[in-house]
């Protein structure tokens, strides 16, 4: 998840967190893809980098949640890809409209 990955690795990604306080760019959920967002940040391999970052994921989700839009999920999910997860991505663009979707996927990659 990029976003995870800006709070972490902020030399490489922090730009990203810099256009969402500036309101530059607006992070976009449905609630299917908010609660992997949360589940993500959960996983026993990010805390000792959360630990080092000196922010909790807590802190995190609250920031995030503030800054974001989050829609309810779409009665019909995209199946552009093989991963659900992927194809509620797709359905929260979709949905808020985006001009982009922000992502290290590569198969989202070269959806339209």
């Amino acid at each position: 998840n990029v976003l995870i990955s800006a709070f972490l690795f902020e030399k490489r990604l922090g730009r990203i967190l810099s256009l969402i306080e500036q309101g530059e760019i607006t992070p976009c959920f449905v609630v299917y893809t908010f609660q992997e967002f949360k589940n993500v940040l959960a996983y026993e391999k990010f805390q000792p980098l959360l630990t080092a970052s000196n922010i909790t994921s807590e802190e995190i989700i609250e920031d995030i949640y503030n800054q974001s839009i989050i829609l309810n999920n779409p009665e019909i999910v995209p199946n552009e890809t093989p991963d659900i997860p992927d194809n509620y991505v797709l359905a929260a663009g979709k949905l808020a409209e985006a001009g982009y979707i922000v992502t290290g996927d590569k198969l989202l990659c070269y959806c339209q």
